[in-house]
């Protein structure tokens, strides 16, 4: 299913774009409204926390538009966040432990609550306010992964300051230098002691960082994180083409227009890196792009997928539920009504260099006619995704061309070598099925995995791949 071209002038046309998404779903949120009960398929973390997942990512943006929604919309957040955080309700999410889902969903809750002056704060009585802080001070006590949810953290936190409640210090400050350990150099950071570079700088570190830049101006750490953004914003702006398009690279490719969310944020936080026009223009292309694909269901709710539903791109994480996270970028309607960003006409990218060498991520990026692509020299550390190896190790990705991913990797045919070199294992032998006879062929065929000494340079990229044939 596809919605018609949104024309994007106007807060009330970001707005009406916000409502035609979100709005679909309304029919299958629960009577507390803690829940949204689409669930499609499994995930690791069940159903009630998927549910719990669909509820918390309306919020972003909804919060931001806390102002332009009616009473009904209102009243169903607010039953949802009283419900789900009172544990003798039925839809209680719960006691949290170690690393778990429902801290990535804490913040949109809380920032939905902050937004537009604490408006929908001061709806609640002290006794519904004292539990929910209650539930989201769970955090402080488990230990968050130690890449981008750490901000959860920052965020959850400072938000509860914000309303007045204490936190526990330590374990804010321990948040803070966690990111700082995953900071590399101009505007880049790596995804946790084992990550890698990726969307998850735009719309996970940089977000976030933004974010709190804006609830704490006169932190020292603001200015770096807005600093840091900047120099990022000169090597993001490489990742579109100029009809709308981002490069497809890396993990959780099901947030669609989420990696546009950066440009929300820059703005929320009052910086322009380019002109107003050109991020507007870069922004509605983009969501645009998207907007012409399949990527809504027969209801006009998203689907699991890229352009089109598609399952096994997806990771381990994804539920049914998962694809709202694209509305971080209606963190645009948290922008006054007065803010230059509404009149402003659109603009057509910025001048760029044709070729852009980004050390940071081991890629070399390049324009041509309109195609943009990266060629990629590979990313150090351990394949602890779903399909990193063609999520982040072929040689090439293009903005144009969707690359291939595997079902499995025994035979030839099952492979999808596409910008991959391949190579046989000659010492094991696979018995299968063919034309209704068992057939003995040579496998399993093994693809790069892993690179050392990596060279970027703009004449050359290069890394070397040791292929291990025989088990150690």
């Amino acid at each position: 299913m596809k919605h018609p071209v949104p024309l994007l002038r106007t807060r009330q046309d970001y707005f009406d774009l916000f409502k035609k998404i979100n709005q679909p779903l309304q029919p299958f949120y629960r009577a507390s409204g803690a829940q949204i009960d689409y669930i499609h398929q499994g995930v690791g973390y069940g159903n009630k926390i998927a549910g719990m997942e669909g509820f918390s990512r309306v919020l972003w943006g909804a919060g931001p538009a806390i102002d332009q929604l009616d009473e009904r919309w209102l009243k169903l957040i607010l039953s949802g966040i009283k419900a789900g955080t009172d544990p003798s309700h039925p839809d209680y999410w719960g006691e949290i432990h170690e690393r778990d889902q429902r801290m990535v969903e804490m913040p949109a809750m809380l920032l939905a609550l902050y937004h537009h002056e604490q408006l929908l704060w001061k709806k609640l009585d002290t006794g519904e306010k004292s539990q929910i802080i209650h539930w989201f001070s769970q955090i402080f006590e488990y230990e968050c992964a130690d890449g981008n949810w750490q901000f959860f953290k920052i965020i959850v936190g400072t938000i509860i300051q914000k309303f007045g409640y204490p936190v526990k210090e330590s374990a804010l400050k321990e948040a803070f230098d966690n990111i700082e350990n995953c900071y590399l150099q101009n505007g880049w950071y790596r995804d946790s002691s084992r990550g890698r570079q990726d969307y998850y700088n735009p719309f996970a570190f940089h977000y976030y960082g933004l974010i709190y830049s804006v609830l704490e101006p006169e932190k020292p750490i603001s200015q770096i994180y807005k600093n840091r953004a900047i120099d990022f914003s000169r090597d993001y702006i490489h990742f579109f083409a100029e009809d709308g398009a981002n490069v497809p690279f890396g993990r959780s490719m099901i947030y669609r227009f989420a990696v546009s969310s950066f440009w929300s944020a820059m703005l929320w936080a009052d910086l322009l890196p380019f002109k107003l026009g050109e991020i507007k223009g870069l922004v509605n292309r983009n969501i645009r792009w998207w907007m012409q694909k399949e990527i809504f269901d027969e209801k006009g709710i998203l689907n699991i997928g890229y352009t089109y539903p598609q399952l096994t791109l997806t990771e381990p994480y994804n539920s049914t539920l998962s694809p709202l996270w694209l509305n971080k970028i209606f963190l645009l309607l948290a922008l006054p009504e007065d803010h230059e960003y509404w009149t402003a006409k659109e603009m057509p990218m910025p001048i760029r260099e044709g070729t852009k060498l980004l050390s940071e991520a081991n890629l070399l990026i390049q324009h041509d006619n309109g195609h943009t692509f990266f060629l990629n020299a590979g990313q150090l550390g351990p394949n602890f995704h779903t399909l990193t190896n063609e999520k982040y190790l072929k040689f090439a990705y293009s903005s144009q061309f969707g690359f291939s991913i595997p079902r499995a990797n025994q035979l030839k045919a099952e492979m999808a070598m596409d910008s991959m070199l391949g190579i046989q294992r000659a010492d094991t032998y696979i018995t299968t099925s063919f034309k209704n006879e068992s057939i003995k062929t040579y496998g399993q065929f093994i693809v790069r995995n892993n690179v050392r000494d990596i060279v970027c340079k703009k004449e050359v990229l290069a890394s070397t791949w040791e292929p291990t044939l025989q088990a150690k």
